[in-house]
């Protein structure tokens, strides 16, 4: 609920984690990649995050791996990343539009990531993946695939989370077209 203290929000967060063995069985995909936590400088204040959970278990179980923690409208992604990288992660819903936009718009084209994986609000999922025929296409639907192949995973209900925020989710994944 609104109001939960951010300790019991990511010890809940770890707690959920460890009992979840599928999802525990797959974060050894973690090794060799780079996890950018954003939410630390939007809103944080520096306070621990899911990222710091996931920092924990990769480091303990896994070498070779690296964390940044950086505001992410402002973090300039081709300074560190070069090529083949991929970006994952459940972006901040009130800044993913202007997350995708940026990655939309990174030069030069194709650009340092190889694809994306995100999860959106459902209602912003449901508009990037519009095709022109449907009520939702507009800007970000034509943005998106004048640049990227988009596709659709699956819903996540928002009773998944804890607390339950107020929207359900959705996972897309982009990759650039050459």
């Amino acid at each position: 609920p609104e109001g939960t203290p951010r300790k019991t929000i990511v010890d809940a967060y770890e707690e959920y984690l460890l009992s979840n063995k599928e999802l525990m069985n797959d974060l050894h995909e973690l090794k060799d990649k780079v996890l950018g936590c954003w939410c630390k400088n939007l809103g944080g204040g520096g306070k621990s995050c899911h990222g710091d959970i996931l920092v924990k278990w990769v480091k303990n179980n896994c070498n070779n791996f690296d964390y940044i923690i950086s505001d992410a409208l402002a973090f300039d992604e081709k300074k560190i990343f070069k090529k083949n990288v991929i970006i994952f992660g459940n972006l901040p819903y009130n800044i993913s539009l202007k997350l995708l936009i940026k990655w939309i718009y990174s030069e030069p084209w194709p650009p340092f990531y190889n694809q994306m994986v995100l999860m959106f609000q459902k209602e912003v999922a449901e508009r990037i993946i519009a095709t022109s025929n449907n009520k939702k296409y507009g800007r970000i639907s034509i943005l998106s695939d004048a640049r990227l192949n988009v596709q659709f995973h699956f819903n996540i209900s928002k009773k998944e989370f804890i607390p339950e925020p107020k929207v359900n989710s959705a996972v897309l994944s982009f990759t650039p077209k050459k």
